[in-house]
């Protein structure tokens, strides 16, 4: 009875082993080789900023846990400015138009590995 109480909790030892592999397989791993397999059909690969148009744009994707976000922050120096971005779903984010000229107007969407995911600026006065 002792020798069957043994092997009982190595047997349960060893399927939590396991499982919490397959969760850190599953959480680390899979979301880096869906990202690599489809590369080469994403627009917004990183972030990327830099003078644009007379103001300020950052913009790419980010990783927010457990999904990758598309960026795009956009301030004008002079002007009202507006940042937006869209998915590959079609899902529209708009940051919304900033009440004055030199404020970043930030918006942010889930990246989808298919489709087009992009990011936008604007300005008016």
């Amino acid at each position: 009875m002792m020798r069957i109480k043994q092997l009982f909790r190595r047997y349960s030892l060893l399927r939590v082993l396991i499982s919490l592999s397959l969760t850190f397989y599953i959480v680390v791993f899979v979301p880096s080789i869906v990202k690599a397999s489809h590369s080469q059909e994403v627009d917004v690969t990183r972030v990327e900023s830099g003078p644009i148009a007379g103001g300020y744009w950052i913009r790419g994707y980010q990783w927010a846990w457990p999904l990758e976000q598309i960026i795009s922050e956009y301030k004008h120096y002079t002007k009202r400015s507006h940042a937006s971005v869209v998915n590959g779903n079609g899902t529209y984010h708009s940051g919304g138009w900033t009440k004055s000229s030199n404020q970043f107007s930030r918006a942010k969407a889930n990246w989808i590995p298919w489709g087009t995911n992009k990011a936008y600026y604007d300005s008016k006065k």
